[in-house]
C-alpha cells in the first residue's frame, strides 16, 4: 500500500492516467495486468545502456553478473531479472542458454543474436535480512564498463551514521521525490510511473514477460538435461 501512496502522488503532480492499482511488481491498468521491469527504471542500468549504445564502448563482446541474495530467494525469479537486463542494456536477444545448479547456487551462460556471451553467476546463501550483493560488467573491443566502483566487493551507501554500535546506521535516498524509499522501491515506483506515461510500455512489457518466463523455463530444462538449448526449445 505504501508505494501506491507514492504512484498516487506522482500521478497527480503529473496528471497522469488515475485508477491503476499497484500491487508488488504488477500494475493493474486498462483493464490489463501488466508485469513491471523496475530494474529497467534502475540509474546504474539506464547509464550502463547508455554506454553500450552512445559510442562509448565498441564491439561489445561479454556481460558478466554476479547476484547473491538472501536463503530462500528463486534462483528463478533472480535469472529472470539477470536475463532482462542483458536482453535490454544490449538491446539485443537470447539465442542459446545453458544452466548449471547445484542446491542454491546456479551457472547459466547464455548468448546473444549478435554473438554477445553472458554468464550469470546466481546463489541464494545469504543471511536473512541481508541486502543483496551484485555486480554486472560489460566487456568490449573498446572499453569496459561496471555499475559498482573499481574493486568495490559490496554496495555502498551515500552516508553512514556512526554510534555507539560497531554497525553503522546508513541511508541511501537515490530519487528527489521519493525519498525514504530504498533504490528498488523507487524503481518499482517510476516503472509504474514509466508505463502511466507511455500505453505502448504495457504491451511491450506483457511481452517481454513471456519472453523472459520462457527462457528462465528453458534454462530449468538445460539444467535437467545438461545441454545448451536453444531459445526455439522453448516453443
Amino acid at each position: 500500500m505504501e508505494l501506491q501512496k507514492y504512484l498516487d502522488l506522482l500521478v497527480e503532480k503529473y496528471d497522469l492516467p488515475r485508477g491503476a492499482a499497484l500491487s508488488g511488481k504488477t500494475l493493474a491498468v486498462g483493464g490489463k495486468t501488466v508485469p513491471l521491469l523496475p530494474w529497467r527504471s534502475e540509474r546504474r542500468f539506464i547509464e550502463l545502456k547508455n554506454l553500450v549504445h552512445d559510442g562509448t564502448l565498441e564491439g561489445v563482446s561479454a556481460v558478466r553478473i554476479s547476484h547473491i541474495a538472501p536463503k530462500g530467494t528463486s534462483l528463478d525469479e533472480m535469472l529472470y531479472k539477470e536475463l532482462d537486463v542483458c536482453r535490454w542494456v544490449l538491446d539485443d536477444e537470447i539465442k542459446e542458454i545453458a544452466t548449471f545448479r547445484n542446491g542454491a547456487t546456479s551457472n547459466t551462460v547464455a548468448e546473444t543474436k549478435s554473438g554477445v556471451i553472458c554468464t550469470i553467476e546466481l546463489a541464494a546463501t545469504l543471511a536473512a535480512g541481508t541486502p543483496i550483493v551484485d555486480k554486472h560488467e560489460i566487456t568490449a573491443r573498446v572499453g569496459v564498463a561496471c555499475d559498482r566502483a573499481v574493486d568495490t566487493q559490496v554496495p555502498q551507501s551515500s552516508t553512514y551514521f556512526y554510534t555507539d554500535s560497531p554497525t553503522p546506521v546508513t541511508y541511501t535516498d537515490v530519487d528527489f521525490e521519493l525519498y525514504g524509499l530504498n533504490v528498488s522501491d523507487v524503481s518499482t515506483v517510476r516503472c509504474a510511473q514509466a508505463v502511466l506515461a507511455d500505453e505502448a510500455l504495457a504491451d511491450a512489457f506483457i511481452e517481454a514477460d513471456k519472453t523472459l518466463t520462457a527462457l528462465v523455463a528453458l534454462s530449468a530444462k538445460s539444467a535437467g538435461c545438461g545441454e545448451n538449448l536453444k531459445a526455439g526449445d522453448a516453443q
